[in-house]
């Protein structure tokens, strides 16, 4: 089983679970009774562990630890600091966005997440593994110049980024200068 000490993001349309090393473990999409496309809580630590699995979103930093974690005050903005034993610091910050548009509230069935250098020259890895049915099968992707598009669900989820589209379709690790943001939603 999991370790459950999560913290929880969210915009009274969608939210998500994040563990302490900036993994989201459960995102039901595009709604709160949605099918999760994060549901790595349904898999035992063994499963999670497997080079095949999937159905998360999370973070490679090598030699990586949680130094802190803590929610911005009065908000559900989320920062968790990481840092690695050659003094390398990376802050993530985790959000599901609202706001007013148009004289109304608007909370749009999506995640942000930005990822930032503090300190050295941190090199990291972002795996996009959403799932399908409740875990049973992966998404698939396909990719677009700055976006990569997953489909087999109700509704498709598109990742846009600032990062090598390349480097998170492959998994590949890269030298973080100064930030990245994913906007991870319709």
């Amino acid at each position: 089983m999991s370790k459950l000490d999560l913290g929880l993001i969210g915009n009274s349309r969608t939210s998500a679970l994040i563990d302490r090393d900036a993994r989201i473990v459960w995102w039901c999409y595009p709604h709160f009774d949605g099918n999760p496309l994060c549901c790595s809580l349904l898999r035992s630590e063994e499963q999670n562990a497997s080079p095949e699995s999937f159905g998360y979103i999370d973070l490679a930093f090598p030699g990586g630890h949680t130094v802190r974690q803590q929610y911005q005050r009065n908000s559900a903005i989320l920062q968790t600091r990481l840092e690695d034993e050659a003094g390398n610091v990376i802050e993530v910050t985790d959000f599901a966005p609202r706001f007013y548009l148009h004289g109304r509230m608007f909370a749009p069935a999506m995640l942000v997440r930005v990822i930032r250098r503090v300190a050295g020259r941190p090199r990291i890895g972002i795996r996009l593994r959403p799932a399908l049915n409740y875990g049973s099968d992966r998404a698939y992707s396909r990719c677009g110049a700055h976006h990569v598009t997953f489909f087999g669900g109700t509704q498709s989820m598109r990742v846009t980024t600032d990062a090598s589209v390349t480097a998170l379709t492959e998994e590949r690790m890269f030298f973080l200068h100064d930030s990245i943001t994913l906007l991870m939603g319709p």
